[in-house]
């Protein structure tokens, strides 16, 4: 097999030497004579069947009345171009009642991950195949998850079929495309509502069931179909001519505040209409809140699923409903990008996912978000994606994808963050205008299509009159963040000269082409802003010449530029200090990160950064960059748990003094405020002393309360997992009381939750076995809860014990298990405690772990690299604490 590193050369020699509209759709060798037998489909064969077929359409038949199974019939028309091959139709693990071609039966071959037709049946032309299944819902959340509500018995279904998982519902062609339309029709409960892509026509009730109808659908791809249903709690709206209608659970509606979903919608359909020049190409709009969903949200064509986690049993802050807000402008912008103009195959991913960000946040400065909107994408999306950028797994944004499983590990913070930052800077170098323009242009163009990288540049370049492969070079195809200082010089207090010097990532030895904002401050006040084109190693900033000398300059002001600031000594030195005499929000979260920076690149002590944190934190006004400040400060408690006796010091000395300092802001904030809820959250994750610890179970008794704060439901577990952590007298008999007063879903994976936080090696290593146990009864979901709760922060010890027994087992997890599984385990258990012994057992497992599924090698990769990280960390740290004592 091909390098990875060969092969972005050779891609990269192909668009220098080629224009764009010449790229290769397949990076991965000539025509294969066969299907490979196991459960991914290649992209080599995708390409394959692609000019094997044509005019696809789809009539479905499902009955959803039995609890464990569903049965299916699915009628497939489609036209054969050759014969010289098998045609294959996915469909994993299912059982197959008959197969009929043209309404004959036929001999087929099924291996239970698709169904081969041999070429002796077939004929070039028109064609017909009816395929008889049943198959048992899904356990993962992928494919058709059935649900029972705990607290009223009642049960739900939805599909959730990205990037491969549609074949799991029905035999079909799984690959994006293929795009087809679909009838569909469902047999049902009788309370049941039943959902899909397009509005039901008509409902036939019977006695026990009711026998649901759809129109025909556009065509689109498999995995953007959906089928959702169950009772379905339903709030209905417009917005313009469109219906809009939103599900929940029934024992959620109580907190659904549906026109803190409906109004976002509203606003978007009118801003995306009017910026693509295009009206919304499907016929109306649902948005299903659903259960134990792996994923944020799913861009299903016209019934898009969101996950639980958006809604709260509490008073929703800004936060909550700005996150609600960005989510469904996502999913969204998707109906035009991504759904009517689709994707060939999974490279592409990363355009689909960035567009839609990029798109969604465009669409909040246009509204009542204007103030924070480019602050959130900053904090929620481009900090995901420098730190990825720098991780060893980091890739260039646009890359070979083999098979349908690579496409799943790279869901990531390239695939979002950082191509979304690309696009906002590909916008400021072409112009808003001129980018909307293309935009609109690709996709009245591509309707109904599916493209490729160089279809959107082309069509931008074209728009632009300009050249765009040297800037897609660049951007698209390396790897890495470029570093960025600044040099200048004064004389009798003026600006003399300033030089802005890139630097080349850890990755690649590329200087990319930016456009900037280079700022000059003087005691935190902004003096002069300037553009500028970074180019090369050096670039000179006249603007700037003659200007009065700064005490400070910020080479990436207003955030323009996806680049790491470095930051002299001599400004980390006025940071510590004056910080918030920044007074623009989104440069101040900048330098924020900067500090920190400096920190995971080992050029400042964690001590450091401690000390202007906490001197700092409690004067922070900006309810976003709190809550990324709180985060900061989870951050810094792990590394010193992590270091072990070296950080038992400085754990009781900020612990101290950061406990008192949050319970300070909860007592003397405005009463019931959002800044109030948060500083509290972060009370109760980072306590550590036994008089904190009281303190939490007071409040938690009702002994104690605090003016306006409502302790509800779900903050009522936090303090009980974090009581349970810490080994607290009592709590057990405090989480098993909270059992019997919430027994809802979320209550029982809350309770998981705080059993499996409980410190001990017998305690973990009894979880560990559940966890581990394939035929367990618990739920990935259940599962889910387990693992996040399973290696507390404080819980160092028994990490070090542990590790050796959550690595053993990954030959056997990586055979056996689905990628969900992998990614929680790899993600959540499979961490390093800071030493050289523990660094040695990392490189051992993915030594001996050679054929391990990408998801899981990445894992461990990452895990190697924060655990030497946390080293160096660490021996910077000494060398503080040693100077200072």
């Amino acid at each position: 097999m091909i390098s990875r590193n060969i092969m972005l050369s050779m891609i990269s020699i192909l668009l220098l030497t080629t224009s764009c509209a010449d790229f290769s759709r397949s990076f991965f060798g000539s025509e294969p004579s066969s299907r490979a037998e196991k459960p991914s489909i290649d992209e080599s064969y995708a390409a394959l069947r692609n000019g094997q077929l044509a005019n696809i359409s789809y009539q479905l038949s499902i009955d959803l009345t039995k609890k464990d199974r569903f049965d299916g019939l699915v009628k497939i028309k489609f036209e054969l171009r050759r014969n010289d091959i098998p045609v294959t139709i996915d469909f994993s693990g299912g059982e197959i009642a008959a197969v009929q071609l043209n309404g004959k039966d036929i001999p087929y071959h099924y291996n239970g991950w698709f169904i081969s037709i041999d070429p002796a049946n077939l004929v070039i032309g028109k064609q017909s195949v009816s395929v008889e299944y049943s198959q048992a819902y899904s356990k993962t959340g992928s494919g058709l998850y059935r649900f029972v509500d705990p607290e009223d018995g009642r049960s739900y279904v939805y599909s959730d079929f990205e990037p491969y998982d549609a074949n799991h519902m029905f035999p079909s062609f799984d690959q994006p495309d293929l795009k087809a339309s679909y009838v569909l029709d469902v047999i049902a409960p009788t309370s049941w509502n039943v959902i899909s892509s397009a509005r039901e026509n008509k409902v036939v009730k019977a006695k026990d069931s009711s026998h649901w109808y759809f129109d025909s659908t556009a065509i689109f791809s498999t995995y953007i179909f959906s089928l959702h249903a169950g009772d379905y709690a339903m709030w209905n709206s417009m917005a313009g001519d469109i219906p809009l209608r939103l599900f929940s659970r029934q024992s959620l509606k109580k907190y659904v505040v549906a026109e803190d979903w409906f109004a976002p919608t509203r606003r978007g359909f009118q801003f995306f209409q009017q910026y693509f020049g295009l009206d919304y190409p499907f016929v109306k709009y649902d948005q299903i809140i659903v259960p134990d969903f792996n994923a944020g949200a799913m861009e299903n064509v016209a019934a898009v699923t969101f996950s639980e986690r958006f809604i709260k049993r509490g008073s929703y802050t800004q936060n909550d409903r700005d996150r609600i807000n960005s989510v469904i402008l996502h999913e969204m912008a998707h109906m035009w990008f991504g759904d009517l103009v689709t994707m060939r195959w999974w490279n592409g991913l990363w355009l689909n996912e960035s567009f839609a960000t990029y798109m969604s946040y465009l669409a909040e400065d246009s509204g009542p978000n204007r103030d924070r909107a480019w602050l959130r994408f900053f904090l929620n999306y481009k900090l995901w994606a420098y730190e990825t950028d720098e991780q060893v797994i980091s890739h260039a944004i646009e890359l070979p994808v083999a098979n349908s499983d690579s496409a799943f590990a790279n869901f990531d913070g390239i695939t979002y963050g950082k191509g979304a930052s690309v696009l906002k800077q590909l916008s400021l170098l072409l112009g808003p205008e001129v980018f909307r323009k293309g935009v609109s242009q690709y996709l009245q163009q591509q309707a109904y299509e599916n493209t490729e990288l160089s279809d959107f540049i082309n069509t931008l370049a074209k728009v632009a009159n300009r050249d765009l492969k040297q800037w897609a070079e660049q951007w698209l195809f390396q790897r890495g963040v470029n570093g960025l200082e600044v040099d200048y010089e004064c004389r009798n207090g003026m600006i003399v000269v300033m030089d802005l010097k890139q630097s080349p990532s850890a990755y690649s030895n590329i200087l990319r082409e930016h456009q900037l904002q280079l700022a000059l401050y003087k005691q935190g006040r902004l003096e002069f802003v300037s553009d500028v084109a970074l180019k090369g190693e050096t670039t000179t900033a006249l603007s700037v010449l003659d200007k009065p000398c700064p005490d400070f300059v910020y080479p990436n002001y207003d955030d323009w530029g996806f680049i790491k600031v470095i930051l002299p000594e001599h400004e980390q030195a006025i940071l510590a200090t004056s910080i918030q005499e920044f007074e623009n929000p989104l440069t101040r979260a900048m330098l924020w990160r900067n500090l920190w920076e400096g920190v995971r690149d080992q050029r400042v002590s964690l001590s450091d950064y401690a000390d202007t944190l906490f001197s700092n934190i409690g004067k922070e006004d900006n309810p976003n960059i709190l809550l990324k400040l709180l985060q900061s400060v989870n951050a810094v408690f792990y590394f010193y748990t992590n270091f072990g006796d070296e950080g038992l010091v400085s754990i009781e000395e900020y612990g101290r003094q950061y406990e008192k300092i949050a319970w300070s802001r909860v007592e003397e904030v405005l009463p019931a405020s959002d800044v109030q809820k948060y500083w509290f959250d972060s009370l109760v994750k980072n306590t550590r002393s036994t008089d904190g610890l009281m303190r939490l179970a007071q409040l938690l008794n009702g002994e104690l309360e605090v003016d306006a704060l409502n302790i509800d439901q779900d903050r009522r577990w936090a303090i009980i997992k974090r009581l349970s952590a810490y080994g607290f007298p009592l709590a057990v008999e405090l989480y098993q009381r909270e059992q019997r007063r919430d027994s809802s879903a979320k209550g029982a994976k809350a309770l998981l939750g705080a059993k499996a936080a409980a410190p001990g090696f017998e305690n973990k290593s009894e979880w560990l076995k559940e966890l581990l146990d394939q035929s367990s009864k618990y739920s990935l979901a259940d599962k889910k809860s387990i693992m996040r709760n399973f290696l507390q922060g404080n819980q160092r010890k028994e990490r070090k014990q542990l590790l050796s027994n959550i690595l053993a087992p990954l030959p056997l997890i990586n055979e056996q298990a689905q990628h969900q599984y992998l990614s929680a385990y790899g993600q959540s258990l499979v961490k390093g405690y800071c030493e050289e012994e523990s660094v040695a057992m990392l490189l051992a497992a993915i030594r001996d772990n050679p054929t391990a599924k990408l998801k899981l090698k990445k894992s461990l990769r990452v895990a190697l690299q924060d655990d030497r990280r946390c080293i160096g960390i660490k021996i910077k740290n000494r060398e503080y604490r040693l100077k200072v004592n």
